[in-house]
């Protein structure tokens, strides 16, 4: 039998200001669900999307955390 081997792999995707906050919202509510909470890999979006975002004028995922939408 044939072993697996895991790679890494990099893509690049153009997303408008408005995509990319919207993906951090979505982000951001799939961190605070019971079945996502502490998972590595949305973490890991968080902070690639963040840091993207943080280049242009988008808003951080700070803007987007549970604190913000309760005011």
């Amino acid at each position: 039998m044939e072993e697996e081997t895991e790679t890494e792999s990099t893509v690049s995707l153009a997303f408008t200001d408005e995509e990319i906050e919207l993906i951090l919202m979505c982000l951001s509510l799939a961190r605070n669900s019971p079945q996502m909470s502490g998972s590595p890999a949305v973490d890991d979006l968080i902070a690639r999307f963040a840091a993207h975002a943080n280049e242009s004028a988008t808003p951080s995922i700070g803007d987007f955390s549970a604190e913000s939408r309760d005011e």
